[in-house]
């Protein structure tokens, strides 16, 4: 991801533009290899944090993303956020990577497993985005982030759509 950190420093910015007004208590920002985190209504004091985290070796993506997704549903679905209005809005993860996650190169790296235990949390009109955004070209990443795209089916995972854009350097 270090070739790409202007890339992702701009798309950020674009994310946290549109978001800002959609997430009533403000945006998380999570990093893979960094216990570094942010939350709040201000995009500038998010880009900081950004610009200071660094790129370093491979990331274990499920792990990661695992404790992204059960501390948000345990935030949301708690008794007192159960009855506001935004916890009927859904959920939208923005993941930005190069696709380079720590596994066999023909592995989903336990993605589609963790997707499915996560779901099953969920009551049946909670909604679940998670939108990956890949920087670079790296080829096993593409395929990786291609198949999450296109191949959940496969993995038994019909209520949930992953999305894929491509944001070559």
């Amino acid at each position: 991801m270090k070739p790409s950190r202007s890339q992702v420093k701009e798309a950020f910015e674009g994310l946290a533009y549109l978001v800002k007004g959609l997430d009533h208590d403000g945006i998380d920002l999570h990093f893979t290899n960094s216990p570094e985190t942010g939350h709040g209504h201000h995009r500038d004091s998010m880009i900081a944090k950004l610009n200071n985290v660094s790129y370093r070796g491979e990331t274990h993506m499920e792990l990661t993303l695992g404790r992204i997704l059960d501390r948000s549903n345990n935030k949301r679905w708690s008794a007192s956020a159960f009855l506001k209005r935004e916890s009927n809005w859904g959920q939208s993860i923005y993941v930005l990577t190069d696709g380079k996650w720590y596994g066999k190169d023909d592995s989903l790296c336990g993605i589609p497993e963790l997707v499915k235990r996560v779901t099953s949390k969920m009551g049946s009109r909670a909604t679940l985005g998670i939108q990956f955004i890949q920087f670079g070209s790296d080829p096993v990443g593409t395929w990786r982030l291609k198949e999450l795209d296109d191949g959940l089916q496969k993995h038994g995972i019909m209520q949930v759509r992953l999305c894929l854009k491509d944001l070559l350097s």
